[in-house]
């Protein structure tokens, strides 16, 4: 198995783009309009994985066992070509025996090393490497003593009672909550890592790496990626100016999360204002709202300001796009 991952940092250090880039630390998605980290001629063009076009990439390569186990992996740098860009759950990529393959592999891969609950669909099988690329990422920095780590607790596992009332959710709420807690924690530098409670065992030190064109702590990750695994050796690649974008952000890991928080947040309340205009533009006038169906997966504490007992974060799949 291939993970290929775009490396930004190629044509930032070959161009000379470093002094173009911002202080956003992950690319914003509005409804009408997106505000990359990266110039958009890099995130839209050049640094983007199209099929047929060579770009520059990291890729992790993995041979795996008849067991599912990973007899050999480890990290490359170079050109890729990729063949065919799918969307999730095409039917052309079900039909595709390469995707058989790779499913295969994946559901051989997850029983040897579990990193996800169970393996459904190719919204999983694409999690499920993505989450290996940033585990084997974490064990080449950690020994490099470079990166900025995600840390996070153990998620409360569910009884049998929850976990049969699971069962009987909306197929896109079983996933969000499969995946709730895997994403929550907090960035720290080499010197305060700890493992994140939500991968695999709860035991495994973990970076986000696989989005280095929408985030910066995945481009500070790649840069280090690729000295931990001396990818490339030239003393003379790394300019003065990536040396010194690399030491600011890895300075100030608290903008970093203070940013990325923010960012989730403002993302979220703008596609629900913006559904709602929309459903009150295309209601007849007189007839009733329509109305949705919500699943609380998680129960709060009221905050301080709150007049309200509990504070519940409600789940509604209908207003997913």
């Amino acid at each position: 198995v291939s993970v290929c991952i775009t490396d930004p940092t190629y044509w930032l250090e070959r161009l000379g783009l470093w002094h173009m880039m911002t202080d956003k630390t992950t690319t914003l998605y509005l409804p009408n309009a997106k505000r990359p980290v990266l110039p958009p001629n890099l995130s839209e063009g050049l640094c983007s994985l199209q099929a047929g076009k060579p770009r520059a990439a990291l890729v992790l390569w993995l041979w795996i066992g008849h067991d599912g186990a990973v007899i050999e992996s480890g990290f490359l740098g170079g050109s890729v070509r990729i063949k065919h860009n799918y969307v999730y759950e095409e039917e052309a990529m079900k039909s595709c025996t390469t995707y058989a393959a790779l499913r295969e592999a994946t559901d051989l891969a997850q029983k040897a090393a579990p990193l996800l609950d169970e393996i459904l669909d190719s919204h999983d099988v694409v999690a499920y490497w993505m989450m290996k690329y940033n585990v084997r990422a974490a064990e080449e920095l950690g020994r490099a003593k470079l990166g900025i780590y995600r840390a996070a607790p153990a998620p409360r596992v569910p009884d049998a009672g929850a976990a049969a009332a699971r069962s009987q959710l909306p197929d896109d709420t079983q996933r969000l909550l499969r995946y709730w807690g895997a994403g929550a924690g907090s960035y720290t530098n080499w010197e305060n890592r700890a493992p994140h409670g939500g991968i695999a065992d709860g035991t495994k030190l973990y970076v986000q790496a696989t989005s280095p064109i929408r985030r910066i702590c995945d481009l500070v990750n790649t840069m280090g990626l690729i000295q931990a695994c001396h990818l490339r050796t030239l003393p003379q690649w790394w300019s003065a100016s990536s040396i010194a974008f690399a030491e600011k952000w890895s300075g100030d890991i608290a903008e970093i999360q203070r940013a990325g928080k923010a960012a989730r947040k403002l993302q979220a309340e703008c596609e629900l204002l913006d559904h709602c205009m929309r459903v009150k533009s295309s209601v007849p006038e007189g007839d009733p709202p329509p109305e949705y169906d919500g699943y609380p997966v998680e129960k709060q504490d009221r905050p301080a300001y709150s007049t309200f007992r509990f504070r519940y974060t409600v789940h509604i799949p209908a207003l997913r796009n």
